[in-house]
């Protein structure tokens, strides 16, 4: 198993999670550490690299703190509004991308009645509100709730 390690300018770029039923350290570092250190993503289940299988979250504890993934997330959930959580959650992404999408219809439809050039509207308003939610959104309510931009501090 490798050592989990803060650097002194920024977060870990891994940790250890251990399978409870076979015992064996998994290390997770990118993109994936990324999206497993945050609560608000709503991930439910993980790999175990022993097993070379995915199970739910609760089989998982931290090999540093030995919590339970779930409790993890538990107990960081408790900080933030269920308006909060909803927002950050992929459904509050597509909630806020067909809102500004509909919006940029409406645009589009005043401009010009063509349903093509509506679609084209309605997708820049779809991307958009993606960027809204990846940029703005969510990083605001992650330093809200955590008070850290980036998950990978937390412990």
């Amino acid at each position: 198993m490798s050592k989990s390690s803060k650097t002194p300018s920024g977060p870990r770029k891994s940790r250890d999670y251990i399978h409870i039923k076979c015992q064996e350290a998994t290390t997770i570092d990118g993109p994936e550490f990324e999206m497993i250190a945050n609560p608000l993503n709503g991930m439910l289940r993980t790999v175990c690299a022993n097993c070379d299988d995915d199970f739910p979250l609760q089989e998982f504890v931290w090999a540093d703190s030995n919590e339970c993934i779930t409790d993890y997330y538990d107990r960081y959930l408790k900080r933030a509004t269920s308006f909060q959580c909803h927002l950050a959650s992929r459904t509050g992404l597509y909630t806020q991308c067909g809102m500004v999408a509909l919006f940029f219809a409406m645009i589009g439809l005043a401009i010009k009645r063509e349903p093509a050039y509506i679609m084209g509207w309605v997708i820049a308003g779809v991307i958009i509100g993606i960027i809204l939610n990846v940029f703005v959104i969510s990083p605001i309510i992650t330093r809200q709730i955590f008070g850290t931009d980036d998950c990978r501090s937390l412990t």
